[in-house]
C-alpha cells in the first residue's frame, strides 16, 4: 500500500517535531494494511523508551 501524500506530508512534519523539539531518533517507519502510518521513535535521553506514534489517513495522531 503506497502513502497517499498528505501522509507524507505528515510524516515529515512530525519527523521534524521529534526529532528537533524532543529530541528523538525515529527508529521504523511503516505502513500498516489499514492506511495508518506508523512511526517508532526513540527519545535521546532515555534510549531504552520508544513512543509509538499512528497517523491515519485523515491526519489525526495516536500516541501509544
Amino acid at each position: 500500500m503506497e502513502p497517499t501524500p498528505n501522509q507524507f506530508r505528515e510524516l515529515f512534519l512530525i519527523g521534524r517535531e521529534l526529532t528537533a523539539q524532543l529530541r528523538c531518533y525515529i527508529r521504523l517507519i511503516d505502513m500498516l494494511p489499514n492506511g495508518e502510518l506508523c512511526l517508532v521513535v526513540q527519545p535521546r535521553e532515555f534510549p531504552t523508551q520508544h513512543i509509538i506514534i499512528y497517523i491515519n489517513s485523515i491526519g489525526e495522531r495516536r500516541y501509544v
